[in-house]
């Protein structure tokens, strides 16, 4: 894979992971009883390989984020880690919560494809 392409599929995972959190019942951007969410220090790491159980190895991404509004307290600070697949209907993400340390050894990095919501109606 070329360089441009490695960087083009970056690009495609990452703006996977901002739609996945974004429209997530959880953390999603819009929420019908305290008003829109925004996100603020959004960060990614990833990939980060695992050994799968039946062999095989599983790519998974984490993010970090402050996010306005999340309950009636107020604004919290979110961690999120997701299972990356990939196949010939594109891009798969499965993800959830990280309550402790994420799952992700990589450096985290800005991630402002998820902070592009906040300009979102």
């Amino acid at each position: 894979m070329t360089p441009a392409q490695e960087e083009s599929r970056d690009r495609t995972i990452r703006q996977a992971m901002a739609r996945a959190i974004a429209s997530s019942r959880g953390f999603g951007a819009n929420n019908f009883l305290l008003g829109r969410r925004m996100y603020s220090n959004a960060q990614i790491s990833g990939p980060h390989w695992e050994k799968g159980v039946f062999g095989g190895e599983l790519k998974y991404y984490c993010a970090r984020a402050h996010i306005e509004n999340l309950s009636l307290l107020g604004s919290s600070d979110i961690k999120f880690s997701a299972l990356i697949s990939e196949g010939p209907r594109g891009i798969n993400v499965t993800g959830s919560r990280e309550w402790g340390e994420t799952r992700c050894s990589t450096p985290f990095r800005a991630f402002p494809e998820l902070e592009a919501y906040n300009r979102q109606a």
